[in-house]
C-alpha cells in the first residue's frame, strides 16, 4: 500500500467537501475528548450598537443568565453604563437541547423588544435580528439619521441597545429526538459511534453486535461497506443534554448494562478490513486494526490535534520521512519528532517551519503538504494550496465582499455589468496592485500582511479576494458611478458599522466602502 493512499471518495450524492468536514469532525471529537472545552459551542450573542457596551455571548450550556448592573452579576454580563438599569435587569435563558433563547424582564424601568415593553416576568423567544433595549427607546426618526453622520453617543443618552444575532440554528424537541435515535434499537443514543465512510451513527453496543454477526460488514442503513467505527463524543454530549430534558426517554440500568457488555468499540475507534484465515481462527468477533496512513480511519482517528495544525509527535503510524530521508533535502524525522496533518489528504508529515517550503495557509494557518512533499499532495486538485497569485480567478462575487453588505455588493456588480468587466478582470487588476504593493488586504494575520506569493488554501482565496475588492471599489472614479451612489455620505463607522446589516434604509443611505473616520488610512 502507498505511503498515503487516496482517501475514500464520497458517494455521488455527497460532496467531497462534506466528506472532508466529516473527517475534521471526527478528529475534533477526539481532540475534545482529550482536552474538553471549558464552554460548549456559542449559540447566539447580543451585539451592542455602541462600542462602550459589552457583547453578551450565549453558549449552549449558559443556562439562565442574568444581565444587569449589580455587583453580583457575572462580569461578562454586567452592564453599568446607565443608572437606569436595574441590578438584575433581565434574564436570558438558553435551552441546551433546542438552542432556543428566551428573554425575561426582571427590571423596574422595563425591557424592550423591538420597541415593545415586555410585561414583568414575561418570557419571549428571541429571533435573529431582534432589537433588545434595556432602556426606553428614543424617537427612532432623528436617531437613525444621526447614527450615519456623527457619533451617536449612546452612553451620553444612557441608551443600552443590542441586536440579537443567532449563530446556531434553533431546533425542536421532536427533531432532536429523531436525530438522536439509534435506528437499530430505536432509543436515544448510548455512546454513539459513527461508521466510516457513510457517517451514519448507532449505539456502540448496537453496531458492535451488528458487525460481529455480519459476514459482510455493511452499514445497517445504507448498506455501504464499513471501513471503520469511531465514537462521536460531541453527539454524546447532545444525547446527555436531551435526556436531562426528557427523563422518560432514559433506558433502564439493565438495558444500559447489556449495551455496555456488547460494546467492543475502543475510545480511539477501530478500522475494519479483510480478515486473514488466522484472524478467523483466532476470533471471529475481533477485527483487524489498521495503522497505515492510507486507511481512512487511521487518518480520521489518530492525532485529532493535527487537524487544527498543532505540531505533535506521531505515535505508531509514520510518515514517509520517518522511514526514509526526504528526496528533496535528505531530511529524516527524528524519533518522536513533531508532525502536522494535511488538511487536504489527511496524512501526517514532518513539522518544519524553517525548512523554506510552505506548510501552512498564510490566512487560516491550517497545515497542507502540497508545497512540502516531493510530488505534492494527492488531493491538490480538490483542495488546492499554492501562492495566491497562482490560484484560478474567481468567477462569482465572494459572499463576504464588503463584509456581506448586499447593497454595496449590488453597486459593484452593477458597475461591472454596465462596463462589461468580468470578475476575472477585476481579479487581474487587484492582483497587479497586490504584486506592486499598492493594495494590502486589511486583514489581521498572525503571519503578517499577505502578499501575492503567500501560500493560501482554496477556502481562503475568496476571503483575500473579497478584501481586495474593497480597495477595487474605493478606487473607482466617482464619475463612473451613478449619482444615487456618489451622493451618499460616508457612514462615520465605515465598514465597521453594525447597523448596515440590520437596517436596510441605513445601508442604502450611507456609503460603507470606507474606513471609520477616526482611523488613519
Amino acid at each position: 500500500m502507498s505511503e498515503c493512499a487516496s482517501p475514500h471518495h464520497a458517494r455521488k450524492d455527497t460532496p467531497v467537501q462534506r466528506f472532508f468536514a466529516d473527517e475534521v469532525s471526527i478528529a475534533a471529537d477526539l481532540f475534545d475528548l482529550a482536552a474538553p472545552s471549558l464552554q460548549q459551542p456559542l449559540v447566539a450573542r447580543l451585539v451592542p450598537t455602541h462600542a462602550a457596551l459589552p457583547t453578551l455571548d450565549l453558549h449552549q450550556d449558559s443556562g439562565n443568565v442574568v444581565v444587569g448592573r449589580g455587583k453580583n452579576i457575572a462580569e461578562d454580563y454586567r452592564v453599568d453604563t446607565s443608572d437606569k438599569l436595574s441590578a438584575r435587569h433581565c434574564e436570558l435563558i438558553v435551552d441546551p437541547v433546542t438552542l432556543r433563547v428566551e428573554l425575561r424582564d426582571l427590571s423596574t424601568n422595563g425591557t424592550f423588544l423591538n420597541g415593545r415593553r415586555l410585561a414583568k416576568e414575561e418570557r419571549v423567544a428571541l429571533q435573529n435580528g431582534d432589537r433588545v433595549e434595556l432602556t426606553r427607546p428614543v424617537d427612532s426618526g432623528d436617531d437613525e439619521q444621526a447614527l450615519g453622520v456623527v457619533v451617536n453617543d449612546m452612553a451620553a443618552n444612557d441608551q443600552v441597545k443590542f441586536i440579537f444575532q443567532r449563530l446556531k440554528q434553533e431546533t425542536t424537541q421532536a427533531r432532536m429526538s429523531e436525530e438522536l435515535t439509534c435506528s437499530l434499537c430505536r432509543s436515544i443514543f448510548h455512546r454513539p459511534c459513527s461508521v466510516l465512510p457513510c457517517m451514519h451513527v448507532f449505539c456502540a453496543g448496537c453496531i458492535s453486535v451488528w458487525v460481529a454477526q455480519g459476514q459482510q460488514h455493511t452499514c445497517p442503513e445504507c448498506h455501504e461497506s464499513i471501513t471503520g467505527i469511531h465514537p462521536t463524543h460531541r453527539l454524546q454530549i447532545r444525547a446527555e443534554n436531551f435526556l436531562l430534558s426528557d427523563l422518560a426517554r432514559r433506558r433502564t440500568s439493565e438495558e444500559l448494562a447489556q449495551l455496555d457488555a456488547a460494546d467492543k468499540i475502543p475510545l480511539s475507534g477501530m478500522s475494519i478490513g479483510k480478515r486473514s484465515r488466522s484472524d478467523d481462527d483466532d476470533d471471529d468477533s475481533e477485527h483487524q486494526l489498521h495503522h497505515d496512513c492510507g486507511s481512512d480511519t487511521a487518518r480520521a482517528v489518530r492525532h485529532a490535534a493535527l487537524t487544527f495544525g498543532h505540531a505533535v509527535p506521531l505515535a505508531g503510524p509514520q510518515c514517509s520521512e520517518c522511514r526514509t530521508p526526504s528526496p528533496i533535502d535528505g531530511f529524516q524525522c527524528p524519533i518522536g519528532g513533531p508532525h502536522l496533518r494535511c488538511s487536504a489528504c489527511a496524512c501526517g508529515f514532518a513539522a518544519r517551519p524553517l525548512c523554506g517550503r510552505p506548510q501552512r495557509c498564510h490566512v487560516c494557518n491550517f497545515a497542507f503538504c502540497h508545497l512540502y512533499r516531493a510530488g505534492g499532495c494527492e488531493r491538490s486538485d480538490v483542495m488546492p494550496f499554492m501562492p495566491f497569485k497562482e490560484h484560478k480567478p474567481l468567477s462569482v462575487l465572494p459572499p463576504q465582499t464588503f463584509n456581506g453588505n448586499t447593497i454595496e455588493q449590488d453597486i459593484l456588480s452593477t458597475y461591472l455589468a454596465a462596463r462589461r468587466i468580468l470578475l476575472q478582470d477585476a481579479w487581474s487588476a487587484a492582483l497587479t496592485k497586490l504584486e506592486a504593493g499598492e493594495w494590502v488586504p486589511d486583514m489581521v494575520l498572525i503571519n503578517g500582511a499577505i502578499k501575492a506569493d503567500s501560500p493560501v488554501c482554496q477556502q481562503c482565496v475568496a476571503t483575500v479576494f473579497a478584501r481586495l475588492l474593497f480597495d477595487y471599489r474605493r478606487h473607482i472614479a466617482p464619475h463612473e458611478l451613478s449619482e444615487s451612489v456618489t451622493k451618499r455620505p460616508n457612514c462615520w463607522y465605515g465598514k465597521e458599522c453594525r447597523m448596515q446589516f440590520y437596517n436596510h434604509q441605513h445601508a442604502q443611505n450611507f456609503n460603507h466602502v470606507c474606513y471609520q473616520e477616526k482611523r488613519k488610512e
